[in-house]
């Protein structure tokens, strides 16, 4: 047998080397999204949705694109959230939609008033007046069976086609036989 000498150690089989991985600390290992990333990833959809895209083509765009790697049932959930915001949006208050709205106009209008843009604001006033309902009201009154009909409407265009269907409610009036008249 060898005997050791002082100073020398036994050899010992070196590792084998490892690779050298880059870690990035933004990749975790897990599949499973935190719930900030599902949020985000709801609110991708939601946009990819907005855009036109359909769900096969959200599923193409979020795995060559996105990297998500994600199954046809999770985009599912995705897209039940997706619409499910969509919902909430549409269930807003219509008395602060509407004060939004009209503030909106009322900032256009007197910008367009700075600038001297005279026709834009006009066009900001009428907009604002038919908000407001403040356009032209027409009354058509009909006489139908003997019983006077008032009808409000508040469009030339819709008047003048209730004109028109009285006028063709009276011709057939006209052409119904009346009591005593021919019936049995």
């Amino acid at each position: 047998m060898n005997e050791l000498e002082p100073g020398d150690q036994e050899e010992k089989p070196s590792p084998q080397p490892q690779e050298n991985i880059p870690v990035d600390p933004n990749i975790r290992i897990s599949q499973k999204p935190t719930k900030k990333e599902k949020i985000q990833r709801i609110i991708k959809v939601a946009e990819l949705l907005m855009q036109g895209l359909t769900g096969p083509q959200i599923l193409q765009y979020t795995s060559e694109k996105l990297k998500w790697g994600i199954s046809d049932r999770t985009l599912d959930n995705y897209l039940v959230e997706a619409y499910k915001l969509f919902e909430k949006d549409a269930l807003a208050h219509h008395s602060e939609e509407f004060g939004k709205a009209l503030r909106r106009l009322n900032f256009l209008f007197a910008n367009c008033l700075k600038i001297q843009d005279y026709k834009a604001a006009l066009a900001m006033q009428r907009e604002i007046n038919e908000m407001m309902g403040f356009r032209n009201k027409f009354t058509i009154q009909a006489e139908v069976e003997n019983k006077e009909t008032i009808f409000m409407v508040d469009s030339s265009e819709t008047a003048n086609e209730f004109k028109r269907m009285k006028d063709e409610l009276s011709k057939i009036d006209k052409r119904l036989p009346t009591d005593g008249e021919g019936t049995n």
